[in-house]
């Protein structure tokens, strides 16, 4: 499993908060050697992960400006309060008041049809629900690995079209919509741009189609 670089190995901030078991059977490794599945997951999942991080880091960021300064303003207006009291000229300017920030904005934007949405990071769970619903479907897989849609190659590769549909999902997780339709969205898995339509529904993403160009 990865590891911070700065060797972090904090599972709230950088790790699998599970077991190796565990890991392997959210990301389809059971049974897999450990170097192979780390080379897929280096392969399929890292580029996400860091993306994850590097947000996570940003809200981090975000929050620790903002309590600053919300203890600067304070002290300030405490400051020439103290001094209007006593009748005394106060050295600072009295800020203009105003509402501050008072939620932090999402890991990352963007738009829906219909209107913008927030994307959001989907959990384990959703993936799986994701996953179940389109492998329950036989119409479904039928027409997203469809001879056209150039998959075939990677599903050989990978070893089954559930182990190709949950690597697309992972590889989109953080770039898909809270809600709404999304369309072409790019994801890399196994060295090949692969483009996703669908739409997320209750918080789970659908897909409806994807492809190689």
């Amino acid at each position: 499993m990865p590891i911070a670089k700065d060797n972090d190995r904090s599972a709230d901030r950088y790790g699998f908060n599970g077991t190796y078991a565990t890991w392997q059977r959210t990301y389809g490794f059971e049974g897999w050697p450990y170097e192979q599945a780390q080379a897929y997951w280096l392969q399929v999942h890292s580029a996400a992960f860091d993306r994850n991080v590097q947000q996570r880091d940003s809200l981090e960021a975000d929050r620790i400006a903002l309590e600053r300064l919300k203890s600067f303003l304070f002290w300030a207006i405490l400051y020439n309060q103290v001094y209007a009291a006593g009748g005394m000229q106060a050295s600072l300017p009295t800020p203009r008041i105003f509402s501050p920030v008072t939620a932090l904005p999402p890991a990352v934007g963007g738009a829906a049809k219909g209107g913008t949405k927030l994307i959001s990071q989907f959990s384990t769970s959703t993936i799986d629900d994701a996953v179940g619903l389109v492998m329950k479907d036989a119409n479904k897989i039928d027409h997203l690995f469809a001879a056209k849609h150039n998959l075939g190659p990677l599903v050989t590769k990978f070893g089954g079209q559930e182990k190709i549909v949950r690597a697309v999902l992972n590889a989109a997780n953080g770039r898909l919509p809270a809600s709404g339709v999304f369309n072409n969205i790019p994801v890399n898995v196994g060295g090949q741009t692969i483009f996703l339509r669908g739409n997320v529904i209750n918080g789970v993403p659908r897909l409806g189609t994807m492809f190689i160009k």
